[in-house]
């Protein structure tokens, strides 16, 4: 971000970045050329950073790397929210660095700031609510999550069976069920999982935690059975055995 002078910025060795703030991600090459009176201010935000603020909005890891729009509109929310850093110049001191709780959060507030203003690759899935959030939409998603959950259904289609956008989805189960529809749905997962392992330990089946735990989406076994032994009290091995 300029501070003083003038000079332009291209990307990937053709385009340029047509916005006085230039946003550059993993793996872009970037050229610059800026006048000789100029000063700029550079901030390097760690992607993993990004990664888990974007898990937030999704639910689930993001599937592929996070590419945003290179150039930012100085008068946007996040123009806005830079402008907050160069007000003190070069050599100055933030006053919220004197507290590490305060510096947390303005960290926290950049990051969430660049993903719901800034255009990228997710924000038709972070886009803003539309239909408004009703316990109806509340009572289609928990149902849609019950009857699905053996199949592999993503945020999208929980916001579509609901009949709210994703971003309204989201809000709605924070606030009413404090948890992420993505998390509620793992919960539904380890639920029927569960029950399959009390029906195996009474029946006599051969089956095994690993198929019970294939069977609702638990691919990943070792999480699987941190989070049945987080919730119930004992590793799933226990439960399929007849062990109280």
């Amino acid at each position: 971000m300029p501070l003083r002078g003038v000079g332009e910025v291209t990307l990937n060795g053709r385009d340029d970045v047509n916005a006085p703030i230039s946003l550059i991600g993993p793996q872009q090459k970037i050229d610059m050329r800026w006048s000789l009176d100029h000063e700029v201010m550079l901030m390097q935000i760690p992607s993993e950073l990004l990664q888990e603020a974007l898990e937030t909005y999704l639910g689930d890891p993001p599937k592929e790397r996070l590419r945003f729009e290179p150039g930012v509109v100085a008068t946007g929310a996040l123009g806005h929210a830079l402008r907050l850093l160069s007000s003190v110049g070069t050599g100055g001191t933030l006053p919220f660095t004197a507290s590490k709780q305060a510096e947390y959060h303005f960290e926290q507030f950049l990051l969430h700031t660049l993903l719901s203003s800034q255009p990228h690759n997710y924000s038709y899935e972070l886009g803003e609510p539309s239909a408004a959030w009703t316990p109806a939409a509340l009572r289609r998603a928990t149902r849609y999550c019950e009857d699905h959950a053996g199949e592999p259904i993503s945020l999208g289609d929980i916001a579509a069976a609901a009949r709210v956008s994703v971003r309204t989805l989201q809000l709605g189960f924070r606030e009413h069920l404090q948890t992420t529809p993505m998390a509620y749905l793992r919960s539904v997962r380890l639920a029927h999982a569960h029950a399959d392992l009390v029906r195996i330990a009474e029946t006599g089946s051969q089956t095994t935690v690993t198929d019970v735990a294939l069977r609702w989406g638990f691919t990943h076994l070792g999480r699987f059975a941190a989070r049945y032994r987080q919730t119930y009290g004992r590793p799933p091995s226990s439960t399929r055995q007849g062990h109280r």
